[in-house]
């Protein structure tokens, strides 16, 4: 985990400095659609998985529900 932190922070300083205000907002746009873009590709991946896991406790419920 701390080589995780420290090999960020590496990469953080050692990366070459925006010359333009432009280039430094364009690589924080940049940055944060990359990550954005992971989130929901991670949520599209677990979605289904969720889905069946609500839908089996949704049935359990209903079932146990009509049971008494």
């Amino acid at each position: 985990m701390l080589c995780m932190y420290l090999t960020t922070a590496f990469n953080f300083l050692t990366t070459p400095t925006p010359k333009t205000m432009t280039e430094g907002i364009t690589g924080i746009w940049t940055g944060l659609s990359s990550a954005l873009w992971k989130i929901k590709e991670g949520i599209t991946n677990i979605l289904p998985e969720i889905m069946v896991f609500l839908n089996i406790y949704y049935n359990r419920l209903y079932i146990l529900a009509k049971a008494h």
